[in-house]
């Protein structure tokens, strides 16, 4: 790791109240002493008079972190500064200029913070999430993994698995003394038991990614039956075009709302109809492919439409409505407007339905990265079984592959190396982070 101090800007671009600019390294409390005049108690916020070679900067709020307890585990100084470009400008060109010291480049700060050990690979990507979160239910599964949740159950998974071995290597190196005959089902039970804990994890990620992804909703009708106005409607402005003429909606529209604390993602397609026009047919084979792959899908009608014509699979879940119920109505379906709003409020209330029950349990897994690696230990502990469940069990065997599955789950935190993926994570952060 890098001692070189590095600073940036970690607030808003822009004009503000307030500005805070993080120094980070060997040399942040020097600097900050020499643009104070003054020797600052950590972790205490001091209202002082910034100057470089007698000119004056700015009042500023000034707050030092001594390394070991700052968010980088380095000597850390806050500059708590007033929000205007010409201030902001001032500071920056006297830390780069006058100083020497780097510009950060994106995620820095947050990369210190793990290569000192504040954080684990699993807090830095929940908080990114967290930076990025939209909704309420986005912000609070970003949090529990950032607290530290993936950390946690690691940890316990990590203590099963190595007494789990622990045991297989008394059997092997005391095979010829006297080793309880239940020690090979005890290590069958832990490694069962975790098997069923992965399990769930792996259930209940889905979960997690419908939550931070957004759950996908696919309005599928006929040419003009309404779905761009719907989703107009929802948006509260002209985000698709709306014509009489058939075949305006050609490629997929999306418009993403949050719905009780939870994203949704809703897409206009293309109607569906028997057509020769080349780009029409383009656009319905894009309409039915997101159709398939949406969580949910809501069918708009017109009164003597029927559903099963779209070739699109209905599931008990998705929502069949009568189009412009101000003006038609069908027999056997509930209608929407999005005229008058009728039905709108239904509508959402049945998808928002949907999305609870199928977020009933959000696992800590949240992204794919951690969904491979437990695959991979799964894969592990499941041959152990294997071995286990043989008449003539090779405990060798049993240890080798309980000894993978702790390499594989030491992934999941960044215990081992992992530098493939942080490159990848940290291009995500912004400059200040």
């Amino acid at each position: 790791m890098t001692n070189d101090t590095i600073f940036a800007l970690s607030t808003g671009l822009g004009k503000a109240g307030i500005a805070i600019i993080r120094v980070s390294g060997r040399d942040a409390f020097n600097i900050a002493r020499k643009l104070t005049g003054i020797s600052l108690i950590p972790r205490a916020a001091t209202v002082c008079y910034l100057r470089f070679n007698q000119e004056l900067i700015d009042q500023a709020l000034v707050v030092f972190f001594k390394s070991g307890s700052s968010y980088t585990g380095e000597d850390l100084v806050e500059f708590h500064i007033h929000g205007g470009s010409a201030v902001i400008s001032h500071l920056s060109n006297v830390l780069s200029t006058g100083f020497n010291v780097s510009v950060a480049n994106p995620g820095e700060f947050t990369r210190r913070a793990l290569e000192n050990g504040r954080l684990d690979i699993s807090q830095v990507e929940g908080l990114l999430d967290l930076i990025n979160a939209e909704t309420k239910e986005q912000k609070k599964q970003s949090l529990r993994v950032f607290s530290g949740q993936i950390g946690q159950k690691s940890k316990q998974w990590r203590e099963k698995i190595i007494h789990s071995l622990s045991l297989a290597e008394i059997m092997i190196d005391f095979s010829d003394e006297d080793v309880p005959s239940s020690t090979i089902s005890e290590i069958e039970a832990l490694v069962k038991s975790l098997v069923a804990e992965f399990e769930c994890e792996m259930a209940g990620s889905r979960s997690a990614t419908l939550v931070r992804d957004g759950f996908d909703v696919t309005i599928v009708g006929q040419p003009n039956v309404g779905k761009s106005s719907l989703l107009n409607y929802l948006a509260g402005k002209e985000k698709a075009i709306v014509s009489e003429q058939a075949g305006t909606t050609r490629d997929i529209i999306e418009l993403s709302i949050d719905l009780k604390g939870y994203r949704v993602n809703f897409y206009d397609t293309a109607g569906i109809h028997s057509t020769e026009d080349t780009l029409e047919k383009i656009g319905i084979d894009r309409a039915l492919k997101k159709a398939a792959l949406s969580h949910m899908r809501v069918f708009l009608l017109n009164p003597n439409d029927i559903v099963e014509d779209f070739g699109v699979v209905i599931e008990p879940s998705d929502l069949i409505l009568c189009a412009k119920c101000d003006l038609q109505s069908h027999t056997k379906y509930s209608g929407v407007s999005s005229a008058t709003g009728d039905g709108v409020g239904d509508m959402l209330s049945k998808i928002l339905n949907n999305i609870t029950k199928s977020s009933s349990y959000s696992s800590v897994l949240i992204n794919e990265r951690h969904k491979k690696i437990t695959e991979r230990t799964l894969v592990f502990l499941r041959l152990a079984l294997e071995e286990i469940d043989l008449t003539e069990a090779r405990i060798e065997i049993v240890a080798e592959n309980l000894r993978l599955a702790i390499l594989e789950l030491d992934f999941l935190v960044g215990k081992i190396n992992v530098e493939d993926v942080l490159g990848d994570i940290f291009s995500s952060f912004c400059i200040g982070k």
